[in-house]
């Protein structure tokens, strides 16, 4: 019985020891962490954790660095969108207002085109008279030519004379038919 209560005790006191031993680790790997989070350079580790401390600490400083370099391109990288999202805004407003420059441009163009249709074909009209009066002259070998056309009343009127002409003489009347 003394040798049980011997070996209690002592597992007891091992589990204890353990338990210290535990709790000793538990600071070591906080203080190892707190020392990565803040950078810290820690001399007093074993020589192989202390290795891995040093190399862990190198690529958390060099990744720390790029990221800052990321982030620093990315807000140079936004300042131009957004100069370049001001710039296309604005030139936006301005096709806008150039389209309605335009389409009011195209609209006077439009009735300065009806306008100049209208008139040509009162142009139109005189040459395709000459055009007849001409033809007329040279197929009949006629001397003077008068041509009569009917307005939109009804009112007969002399549109063009050919070679000087006297009404009291007999003359040839081309007719609208």
């Amino acid at each position: 019985m003394f040798y049980i209560l011997l070996l209690l005790g002592l597992l007891f006191l091992f589990f204890l020891l353990l338990r210290k031993i535990e709790m000793i680790n538990t600071r070591e790997k906080l203080r190892i962490i707190t020392g990565l989070k803040n950078h810290l350079e820690m001399d007093n580790l074993q020589e192989v954790i202390q290795i891995e401390y040093d190399e862990t600490l190198k690529q958390i400083v060099k990744q720390e660095a790029e990221l800052d370099n990321s982030l620093e391109e990315l807000r140079e990288y936004k300042k131009e969108l957004e100069l370049t999202y001001d710039s296309l805004l604005s030139k936006s407003t301005q096709l806008e207002y150039s389209n309605q420059f335009l389409e009011k441009r195209v609209a006077n163009l439009s009735n300065l085109n009806s306008i100049s249709r209208s008139v040509l074909s009162i142009f139109e009209l005189d040459k395709i008279i000459n055009i007849i009066l001409d033809a007329y002259f040279v197929l009949t070998g006629a001397k003077r030519i008068s041509l009569y056309l009917w307005d939109e009343e009804g009112n007969l009127l002399n549109k063009k004379l050919k070679a000087p002409f006297d009404f009291r003489e007999p003359s040839v009347i081309l007719r609208n038919c």
